[in-house]
């Protein structure tokens, strides 16, 4: 939010208010932390409230209040330390004041120092996207794709650096979004609509679920009012037969897990508005319709931290011996964690009244984790180094992920988006090997997507898969809970269209990669044969000669001419000649005679005459047909496998050598990479075809061969 730059000096109660916010953070760290950095934060306090001095927000605040708030939400809300919330403090100093880097490295170090970069680095310029819901006049004001794409870009990479950049930044954004009234109404829906697109869901990602739903019902509240209202309303009026509901429905639970000798709270937790609101658009239903408007939570201490996933299915076993259990919607994110590191046992049970209720178990370990996300993993680190390891292990493979995209970034901007939309902030799904390893892949990741996670190499050779032992196409979108195996040539199989199949970003990058390198390829003699032939003209190639014949070719860049030029659709002759003064107009003269070539083709064939047979041809074709009436018995095999090139010589060529029979009839159809068909031979002999089926399954690319 911008600073409005009016000098009015805080007064006595302000400052009263600004010291008992400050109290406020101490204690917020002390109660989250050692609290042994007590005096850096106060100085860095001091510092950040001298540099701010009297300039005050849009909404009149003292503008310290600011990042007050926002190291506020760092320590208690996200319990991160010390250097985090030094650089919450700091995070608009050096954007808003005459206060340099080099001077808060001087007083603080270069740790904060470096935090403090990267947060003014992506805080530069607004990062702005466009999505469906964005209104004409943001579509109007917002910046063009190549600087959105930039500004992430810059976001991404120094968030890969250190991911506590991200953290000051959410929170950051959380505390604008709880002050945007003092906003116009169009920059209210501009950050609210850039708030849902890209802040929700990256704290999603790192965890912090509690700040992804707030962030998600205020963006609701800016975008949509009317609606945020109504459904605020609805769930008011609803709560006195909501509270009866539970207390009805909780009773017997209650009285089975009291058995269980565990320390435990039982509580509901009201679906937020935003997720009603969602469910309402994309079900078509009312609010009276959406079952699931609450869940209840029972939150429990292990009796060991040995016994933590025992006591999870302890108390699962005593639920659901009261209550029926819908059978599809189990998830046991307790053997299997989000990739953010989320831990729970989610089941929905058929309550009292016959409505579906969904129970969430967790102990509280994994609570804190669910509320806190990526802090709550770091203090867990030396309790439960098991489970903190394999947290920030998935921290580290998603900003490996960041990096790679970054190192390999779509050329077009919106695809470029829409990469890490997909990859980044998108929800999961899990997918077993035939060992019956474990593997995460986005939501809409197809057989192919899983064949580059694997391996770089078994995506490169992958020809098909069977997903549940099933043969299908590497382009199936796969769902959570199969088994894939992926089925390899033993030489490269990619092609460049399998970039339109892939959703993950190490397929696309990888795929990218082969695309650029078969094209640079390709261009080099292209480029070889071009030079050479302007020098036999008596010109010297330079860029306005390129331009020029780009031009007149309507070629896009320099390597796709010169592929062109290898694949010799750009003809080096005296048409091509004459485009290289680039003072005349024969460049477009040229092109436009180009386009007229294939019309004007004098050695187009002409329409050829029936040939007349003679006689004994006549003879021969007639008996040739009377074999066929008289063979009493034929046999027809089913085919199916993956298709490539050469492969019908193949089987032809097995089929005349194992068998005496003749083919009869070959029906094969192609589609996404497989075949299937089927051959019919004129012959009854079933131990033959047999034989035939059987060297025929030897064929590499052949799945099923079977006499029908």
């Amino acid at each position: 939010m911008e600073a409005q730059k009016t000098i009015i000096p805080i007064t006595p109660d302000e400052e009263l208010m600004i010291q008992k916010e400050f109290e406020g953070l101490l204690l917020d760290y002390s109660n989250t932390r050692k609290g042994d950095k007590v005096e850096l934060i106060t100085r860095v306090f001091e510092f950040a409230k001298k540099a701010h001095a009297d300039d005050r927000r849009r909404n009149g605040d003292p503008y310290i209040c600011h990042p007050l708030a926002v190291a506020r939400i760092v320590s208690k809300e996200i319990g991160m330390g010390s250097t985090t919330i030094s650089a919450a403090l700091l995070h608009d100093v050096v954007k808003e004041t005459s206060v340099t880097a080099e001077e808060i490295d001087a007083a603080f170090g270069t740790r904060i120092g470096n935090l403090v970069r990267g947060i003014t680095k992506i805080s530069g310029g607004n990062v702005r996207f466009v999505t469906e819901e964005t209104s004409d006049e943001s579509h109007r004001a917002i910046k063009n794709p190549e600087e959105q794409a930039e500004n992430f870009r810059n976001l991404l990479l120094t968030m890969s650096e250190d991911v506590r950049v991200l953290i000051v930044k959410i929170a950051d954004r959380l505390h604008n979004m709880r002050t945007l009234n003092a906003l116009s109404q169009f920059k209210q829906r501009r950050i609210a609509n850039e708030t849902l697109y890209l802040y929700a869901p990256l704290a999603y990602r790192l965890g912090f679920f509690n700040i992804k739903s707030e962030l998600e019902d205020l963006s609701l509240e800016f975008e949509h009012p009317d609606e945020y209202d109504e459904i605020k309303n609805l769930i008011k009026d609803s709560e006195a037969s909501r509270e009866r509901l539970f207390t009805t429905f909780a009773a017997p639970i209650v009285s089975m897990v009291d058995a269980l000798d565990l320390k435990y709270t039982f509580k509901y937790r009201m679906k937020s508005i935003f997720s009603i609101w969602k469910k309402m658009q994309t079900k078509h239903v009312t609010f009276e319709e959406v079952y699931d408007l609450f869940a209840a939570r029972i939150v429990f201490e292990p009796q060991s931290p040995e016994t933590e996933k025992q006591d999870c299915w302890r108390i699962y076993t005593a639920i659901t011996s009261v209550y029926k259990i819908h059978p599809e919607r189990l998830r046991d994110w307790i053997s299997a964690p989000k990739s953010n590191g989320y831990e729970a046992l989610h089941f929905t049970i058929m309550g009292p009244d016959g409505h579906w209720i969904e129970v969430q178990i967790r102990s509280k370990r994994m609570d804190e984790v669910a509320e806190r996300g990526l802090a709550a993993h770091w203090k867990y680190k030396d309790g439960n180094k098991q489970n903190a390891n394999a947290n920030i292990r998935e921290l580290d493979k998603w900003v490996r992920d960041i990096k790679e995209i970054l190192d390999n970034p779509e050329p077009n901007a919106l695809d470029f988006l829409d990469t890490i939309k997909l990859n980044l902030l998108s929800h999961e799904i899990y997918v077993f090997t035939p060992n019956g390893e474990l593997k995460e892949l986005p939501k809409g990741a197809s057989a192919l997507d899983f064949a580059f996670a694997l391996h770089t190499n078994i995506g490169m050779r992958a020809q098909a898969a069977r997903v549940n032992h099933e043969f299908v196409p590497l382009n199936t979108i796969l769902e959570s809970g199969v088994q894939v195996e992926i089925i390899c040539s033993d030489q490269d199989t990619i092609k460049p269209e399998w970039k339109q199949i892939v959703k993950t970003t190490k397929a696309r990058s990888k795929i990218q990669g082969w695309i650029n390198k078969q094209r640079r390829e390709k261009s080099v003699p292209g480029q070889k044969k071009f030079e050479e032939f302007v020098r036999k003209c008596g010109y010297t190639l330079n860029n306005d000669i390129m331009v020029n014949l780009m031009n007149g070719y309507k070629v896009n860049n320099k390597e796709d001419f010169f592929i062109m030029v290898e694949e010799g659709k750009i003809p080096l002759n005296n048409k091509t000649r004459n485009m290289l003064n680039v003072k005349t107009k024969s460049g477009i003269l040229g092109f436009l005679h180009l386009n007229q070539i294939g019309s004007l083709n004098p050695l187009a064939k002409k329409k050829e005459k029936p040939v007349k047979k003679d006689k004994a041809t006549l003879l021969a074709e007639a008996h040739a047909e009377e074999e066929k009436k008289k063979a009493n018995r034929t046999s027809t095999i089913e085919l199916s496998g993956i298709d490539g090139r050469g492969l019908l010589n193949t089987i032809t060529r097995v089929i005349c050598d194992t068998c005496t029979a003749n083919i009869v009839n070959i029906h094969l159809e192609c589609k996404d990479g497989l075949f299937k068909g089927y051959i019919t031979l004129d012959t009854g002999d079933v131990k033959e075809i047999q034989s035939m089926c059987s060297a025929l399954k030897k064929i590499h690319e052949i799945e099923k061969a079977v006499r029908i």
